[in-house]
């Protein structure tokens, strides 16, 4: 059964940073390579929506940053970048996201609750980056390339698994040979 603390931005937090301490070295360094390209992809995104970003700021004043549900905005995978890329905002993710409440209000990374958002300008969830109240289609290579940076992240989780797993049975199964491969066979 699914209870409302399975889906809260601390138990992702949680979640997040458990994955990450299982990883090996290589898997650290390949996530790391990925966060790079998430990071990459978003700050080219940033750089093209500056006007996008700009009317937002005078016009809506940051409207939909004050009225969400992080649950809803966040997920694990902006966690593990953010872990990955920044490990020295961890202490504050994990404060912000304990306070986490269940209801629409100011994002919990909004300094004092009004703004501006903590997260890195080049490392922010991706519906945050990718969600925009005016028409985006100048932006749609740039929001496409973030879209499929993420992609790569979790194609990363689904499939990391893989290899350990040949590694795991393939091994035995050589080491009962006695003969050479091409001998098995005669």
């Amino acid at each position: 059964m699914l209870c409302v603390d399975d889906m809260s931005l601390s138990r992702k937090y949680q979640r997040a940073s458990s994955l990450l301490e299982t990883l090996e070295r290589n898997e650290v360094a390949a996530l790391s390579h990925i966060c790079r390209t998430i990071e990459q992809a978003q700050c080219e995104l940033l750089a093209s929506a500056a006007p996008f970003m700009n009317d937002c700021a005078q016009r809506c004043r940051g409207l939909c940053c004050r009225n969400i549900r992080p649950d809803d905005v966040i997920d694990l995978f902006d966690l593990q970048c953010l872990l990955i890329r920044r490990p020295g905002l961890k202490s504050e993710i994990e404060r912000r996201a304990a306070a986490c409440s269940l209801f629409s209000g100011p994002c919990v990374f909004l300094k004092d609750g009004k703004g501006p958002c903590i997260l890195p300008g080049d490392l922010k969830p991706r519906v945050c980056v990718t969600t925009f109240c005016q028409d985006d289609t100048a932006l749609k290579v740039q929001i496409h390339a973030v879209e499929a940076a993420f992609g790569q992240l979790y194609r990363f989780w689904r499939y990391r698994r893989i290899p350990a797993w040949l590694r795991r049975w393939i091994p035995p199964i050589r080491s009962q040979r006695s003969a050479p491969h091409w001998q098995l066979f005669r």
